[in-house]
């Protein structure tokens, strides 16, 4: 199941495509590591994620994507967010823990 989650505060983000349906993200071990974000809040680290999803997998196979309004963003496939790129990013593996820092920083699932 899909889940739209919108910010409550100004931030604006990204604009990307829209798009729907639900697809499991390829297991590709040649993509690039990402930047080492550790030092940079939730938010931006939110943010690098999203667009590090948007800019190294194909639209149909994206687990997290920018909704058109670019102030919200939708988990596609959160078994695959889980577990292949939250770890990246976040140092973690757990939806829990992701939906609930989520919450404490005002995004609304």
């Amino acid at each position: 199941m899909a889940t739209p989650v919108e910010s409550s505060q100004e931030d604006g983000g990204s604009p990307s495509e829209n798009g729907c349906g639900t697809s499991s993200l390829p297991t590709q071990p040649s993509l690039p590591n990402p930047p080492q974000n550790n030092d940079l809040a939730f938010p931006m680290r939110l943010h690098k994620m999203i667009q590090w999803v948007e800019s190294n997998y194909p639209h149909s196979s994206r687990a997290v994507i920018w909704l058109s309004s670019g102030r919200a963003f939708m988990i596609r496939d959160h078994d695959a967010l889980a577990t292949m790129i939250l770890p990246r990013f976040f140092n973690q593996s757990k939806m829990e823990s992701f939906a609930r820092k989520l919450n404490r920083w005002g995004f609304g699932m």
